[in-house]
């Protein structure tokens, strides 16, 4: 398992990143030749978010 440290800033306030998941895709052939383009997931971040009216704005 990788470990890192990582926060993400937001109009001056800094925000601990406890998880990141980010994914890419390209299918091949049989010989392991690139066959098409690279397909991205979407960006999945989980932060520590402290209660009060400053942060209603990142609750999804």
């Amino acid at each position: 398992m990788t470990s890192f440290a990582a926060e993400l800033r937001v109009d001056g306030h800094v925000l601990p990143v406890l998880r990141f998941f980010y994914q890419a895709t390209q299918a091949t052939n049989d010989r392991g030749r690139v066959v098409a383009k690279v397909h991205h997931q979407p960006v999945e971040i989980l932060l520590n978010v402290p209660d009060g009216p400053a942060y209603e704005m990142l609750l999804v």
